[in-house]
């Protein structure tokens, strides 16, 4: 396995100099928009849009369906820290370099981290268009953030958090799904035998990116929360063809239900 030694949080600072001064507030929690899904951003009471590439130290998503930009809003009462795409190990970057959005968000005081992102149905009841809250992770990228504190915190997702937007989407008659959400690094997707493989080792959705990145917050002590939308569902019998431009397309017709569930996720208190 190879395990990066660079700590997010230095890669940050100067970016984190520049907003700290231009928005004088602290941030309470910090989200990633996944493929197709930066509709989040516009949750809530927007106070500033930001162009990533404006900010030294940080690179600017080079993704289809990826914005680029961080957002400054007020969701639920929370002041957000809202980044329109994520960065990917697919693309060259190193898993720190990655993590620097959610590293960015912490260093200007966010506790809590709540990753979206759009993923493949590996269990049969999955169906596209579902929103999964993952209760744990898989991570077979074969890489890795080296830990600031093995000890911070014993699972990936943060169970109380999880447990208590479950609830929350309930009562509000938002239908969630639960599961297991495996990381691979892509960016191509998966054959039919990979399929039951990650079946077989318990796997309920499948996507490139976030537990990398998920796994360094939880060792640096933030809550953190995923919230998973099928985009399209896997199969181990029919050779389907299938396209980022299909997973975006899909995303997009698909963001309120994200957005409700963030919205849902961001009013539970901590």
């Amino acid at each position: 396995m190879y395990i990066d030694t660079v700590n997010p949080l230095e890669l940050v600072q100067p970016a984190a100099f520049h907003l700290r001064d231009r928005w004088q507030t602290p941030i309470d929690v910090c989200v990633i928009a996944g493929s197709g899904l930066s509709s989040v951003a516009s949750l809530g009471d927007v106070a500033d849009s930001v162009d990533l590439g404006t900010v030294r130290g940080l690179v600017v998503p080079g993704v289809a369906g990826h914005g680029g930009a961080v957002v400054l809003t007020s969701i639920a009462g929370a002041r957000c820290m809202v980044f329109t795409g994520r960065l990917h190990g697919y693309e060259g970057h190193s898993p720190s370099t990655c993590a620097t959005y959610p590293a960015l968000a912490i260093a200007l005081g966010a506790k809590r981290v709540l990753f979206t992102q759009a993923v493949g149905g590996l269990h049969h009841s999955l169906r596209t268009g579902t929103v999964m809250l993952p209760i744990d992770g898989l991570n077979f990228t074969n890489r890795r953030i080296a830990a600031a504190d093995t000890t911070a915190r014993a699972t990936i997702i943060d169970p109380e958090w999880h447990r208590q937007v479950v609830f929350e989407c309930t009562a509000r008659g938002i239908g969630v799904a639960e599961g297991t959400v495996a990381q691979v690094m892509g960016p191509s997707y998966e054959t039919r035998s990979e399929v039951r493989m990650l079946r077989g080792m318990g796997a309920d959705a499948v996507g490139m990116s976030t537990l990398t990145e998920a796994i360094w917050c939880a060792s640096v002590g933030c809550s953190v929360l995923v919230v998973s939308l099928i985009t399209n569902v896997l199969t181990d019998t029919v050779c389907s063809p299938l396209t980022h431009h299909d997973v975006v397309a899909t995303s997009q017709s698909s963001q309120e239900n994200v957005c409700s569930v963030v919205e849902s996720a961001l009013s539970v208190p901590l």
